[in-house]
């Protein structure tokens, strides 16, 4: 089949088209029949049955090519997912297929996270401890968070996911001291909580993007609140608890 196939392709009745032109051609065809009947309705008088019955098949072409390109933008999407969930390695955690009609990827990035050594929590901001970083690819679905790590050139090894309405984030300011371990320059840091991860539990980390305009735009898309912005003085661990102050403002 496919040696024919590359033998009609490269025919001269076939203008040396490949085949997914010709099965483009009935989509392409669909979009510009309202052009087509647009044309007609400029030249037929304003009040005629012609002009009724043009304008009533004008609305109806308009409505197909709107259901036509709704339904190639959710093929899209879908194809998208499957490819993306291919690529994801859940590991020993509870698996989830995220391969959905009502599902799309809304956006990918990479972000970095930053970690103290010798402490099973989250995050401790202590002055002192040996810092390690991880890069890190995020996967931001309609309704789901997905935080990875790069393992090979198209697998991405799962390490936490959270329901997007449960995942909170607030940019971090440093005011009166660098924060220890964060880069001083291409540095653009934010508190990421996850109020109910792959255990069920509260999860906090500390991350920073290379722009702030990346930054800006995983905020907007995370939180529709007033942007909650924290300014570092030297203190312990992340949140509302001691060594970090917390204000809100509007955006």
């Amino acid at each position: 089949f496919a040696e024919t196939l590359r033998g009609l392709e490269a025919s001269h009745i076939c203008q040396s088209l490949s085949f997914h032109s010709f099965l483009m051609l009935p989509m392409q065809r669909v979009t510009r029949l309202p052009l087509l009947v647009s044309a007609l309705l400029s030249r037929l008088p304003e009040y005629s049955d012609e002009h009724i019955t043009a304008r009533e098949c004008m609305e109806s072409l308009n409505k197909l090519v709107e259901d036509c390109n709704e339904g190639a933008r959710s093929a899209h999407r879908t194809e998208e997912l499957v490819n993306i969930s291919k690529q994801l390695d859940f590991r020993d955690m509870k698996y989830i297929d995220i391969v959905s009609p009502s599902r799309w990827l809304v956006k990918q990035g990479d972000v970095v996270r930053v970690q103290w050594k010798d402490t099973n929590e989250s995050v401790r901001l202590t002055f002192g401890k040996r810092n390690s970083k991880q890069s890190l690819v995020l996967f931001l679905l309609t309704d789901l968070l997905v935080i990875t790590k790069k393992k090979g050139d198209d697998k991405f090894a799962v390490i936490d996911y959270c329901n997007r309405n449960l995942v909170y984030i607030s940019q971090l300011e440093r005011e009166d001291s660098p924060i220890p371990g964060l880069p001083e320059t291409n540095c653009f840091p934010a508190w990421l909580t996850l109020l109910q991860n792959n255990l069920n539990k509260t999860q906090e980390m500390l991350l920073y993007f290379t722009t702030e305009k990346e930054r800006s735009t995983w905020m907007s898309l995370l939180t529709s609140a007033p942007v909650q912005t924290c300014y570092w003085f030297g203190g312990r661990t992340p949140g509302n608890k001691p060594g970090l102050k917390r204000t809100t403002q509007e955006k």
